[in-house]
């Protein structure tokens, strides 16, 4: 579902008008979507943009910390964490997803500015979460409100690469099953 869901988001980016890149590597690590907005040629708007997109969610959004991970825990065990385990984790999820100096310093490459944290998210199982990511500066984007604004008409761009993936959903939401 990974990339079918960041194409899905890279498509309703697209429609709005902002240029996209998706899936840029940097050793093991990747940034899953820059996305870049121009008025009179200029950025107006700069985005970093992760996915999880879960329909079932199961677990925590963040893993355990590695120091978690030597007493025993697994990274995405679904025991309760204590708020200040949980703000640990947020925090060290952060700072891998968006701070890391390599992609500061690629962002900085691409379009020289400050870069939004977003997070678009399917299915959470503990809203503690998503409000410590809110709380750290993340902004969260819910998947269905993506999947609502691309049925929507009206867009900057009526439609991009991923269009086709698009289509499709709306053609099988609109089967009837039982022909």
């Amino acid at each position: 579902m990974a990339l079918l869901g960041e194409a899905i988001v890279e498509e309703w980016l697209n429609r709005s008008g902002y240029f996209t890149i998706r899936g840029i590597k940097l050793g093991i690590h990747e940034m899953d979507i820059l996305a870049v907005r121009l008025k009179n040629g200029h950025p107006t708007e700069l985005r970093h943009i992760e996915c999880q997109i879960s329909f079932k969610a199961v677990s925590w959004i963040t893993p355990a910390t590695a120091e978690m991970q030597r007493t025993g825990w697994k990274p995405y065990s679904t025991k309760p964490r204590p708020n200040e385990v949980i703000s640990k984790c947020v925090s060290v999820w952060i700072e891998k997803k968006f701070l890391m100096p390599e992609k500061h310093k690629m962002r900085q490459r691409l379009c020289s500015g400050e870069w939004s944290k977003e997070l678009v998210l399917g299915k959470a199982k503990y809203q503690i979460e998503i409000d410590e990511l809110q709380k750290q500066g993340i902004q969260i984007i819910r998947f269905e409100d993506v999947l609502r604004s691309l049925m929507c008409k009206g867009e900057v761009i009526s439609r991009a690469v991923g269009g086709d993936i698009f289509e499709l959903m709306n053609w099988l939401s609109n089967i009837d099953m039982n022909d």
